[in-house]
């Protein structure tokens, strides 16, 4: 995912669609480049090959639900899934979403949306997310299964607007250390991220632990505004230059909540664009110990122009530079042997897989204990029923898999839970106790 400024560029109804696109790049990529001919047998994505990895067209649909997702909203019923043997398992319903309106219940199981089953969808190169959103109004039909009941059922759904939180997993261990994980920056992540801050602080948060793994970038200002809640005044966060853009440095303005909290960043070879702008400025600044792998390596800036057909062609317009200088962007074409690309940890730590309970643990009473309860009036936090859901397991020693906030695991009336360590989390957990 690249950094979005977005642009509404159009020519006179007879221009083709490449001319534009051929105009655009002529006008404003990062360096001097004419497109060559287009040949009848290419797509416009191939055509586009010959500029960079991040510079591509997108189809009037696509290109709707992208901006959709920058927004911070989609259309849909509200649900997340998590697929085991290719059946998908509902393991969060949205609050007051459409899914929640008419009962779907956490560890209800999928088999089929509009009468296709989830066997032929799989076949087919699309998402189910793609049949589970729609137009605004729409009916969703979905056939579901509910293994505590033992039987199937189907709901009509009317699809709707939803906002789209990045902040999944929000929480506080026993030892109030903080822990944010963060998907995607959209237009919303800096107000997500400052109003779960600010509720973790209520609580007693001496320290941070910043997840960016495997989150692509997102919006430019985005980071930026995250940068500057940890940063002090006129510290550089980043610097952006290109062919047709002079240099522009983006400064700390002194106003950042959380410029004394102690931060710790956990990146891997999937953190890109915007989580490395954000990871470099508080590594580079000195307010931020990095943990985990080498990023991405993602240092280019898109503008998205929308087309005369609806469309949307991302292009490359700059380059963006960490505080003190350094091109974050891989060599392309890339070279297997470089490591000079991306943010380097100030600990490498091997990754493992996050913790997440076994296929047995799913036969938990997820809807008795957390959704037909008022589970905030039994539990005073998440923390408080992860505790009662794995009494002889501590708090800071697995990460708790959560969506927005609240365990999407509890106890299982079969086999324990089987939890693998995360040991980038634990050595970060580890380092703050030693500093402590």
């Amino acid at each position: 995912m690249g950094i979005f400024v977005y642009f509404y560029f159009s020519f006179e109804p007879n221009k083709t669609l490449r001319t534009e696109i051929a105009h655009i790049v002529e006008t404003n990529y990062v360096e001097q480049k004419t497109l060559s001919s287009y040949k009848d047998s290419q797509s416009i994505r191939a055509w586009l090959r010959q500029l960079d990895p991040h510079s591509y067209y997108l189809p009037p649909a696509v290109a709707i639900k992208n901006t959709d997702e920058m927004k911070g909203v989609f259309v849909g019923i509200g649900i997340h899934l998590y697929m085991h043997l290719d059946t998908p398992i509902i393991i969060y319903v949205v609050p007051k979403s459409p899914a929640a309106i008419y009962g779907v219940l956490p560890g209800d199981r999928i088999i089929a949306i509009n009468k296709k089953s989830i066997a032929s969808i799989a076949q087919l190169d699309t998402s189910i997310y793609d049949y589970l959103q729609g137009i605004e109004g729409s009916i969703c039909n979905l056939q579901l299964f509910n293994p505590q009941k033992k039987k199937s059922f189907s709901k009509k759904i009317i699809r709707k607007e939803i906002p789209y939180s990045v902040a999944q997993n929000i929480y506080l261990t026993a030892n109030k250390i903080g822990y944010a994980k963060f998907d995607v920056f959209n237009q919303n992540a800096h107000r997500q991220l400052l109003d779960s801050l600010d509720i973790l602080s209520k609580k007693g948060m001496k320290a941070l632990i910043l997840d960016l793994r495997n989150n692509p970038g997102g919006l430019l200002d985005q980071a930026v505004a995250i940068a500057n809640e940890f940063l002090p005044k006129k510290a550089i966060i980043t610097s952006v230059k290109g062919r047709k853009r002079k240099e522009v440095f983006y400064y700390a303005n002194g106003s950042g909540k959380y410029q004394k909290l102690k931060v710790y960043l956990l990146i891997n070879e999937n953190s890109a664009s915007a989580s490395e702008i954000l990871a470099a400025s508080l590594q580079e600044n000195k307010r931020a110990t990095v943990i985990g792998s080498r990023s991405y390596g993602k240092g280019l800036v898109q503008e998205s122009y929308t087309l005369i057909n609806g469309g949307n062609f991302n292009i490359t317009v700059a380059r963006y530079y960490t505080p003190k200088g350094k091109l974050l962007q891989k060599h392309y074409p890339y070279i297997l042997a470089d490591t000079s690309y991306g943010i380097s940890p100030n600990y490498y730590v091997k990754a493992s897989d996050l913790a997440f309970p076994d296929y047995a643990a799913f036969s938990w009473a997820l809807d008795q204990a957390l959704y037909t309860q008022p589970w905030s009036n039994i539990y005073a936090s998440p923390l408080d029923f992860s505790l009662a859901a794995l009494p002889n397991i501590s708090s800071d020693s697995i990460l708790y898999k959560m969506a927005l906030g609240i365990a999407i695991f509890g106890p299982s009336a079969h086999e324990t839970l089987a939890a693998k360590q995360d040991m980038p989390l634990q050595f970060a957990l580890a380092l703050i106790a030693k500093k402590n």
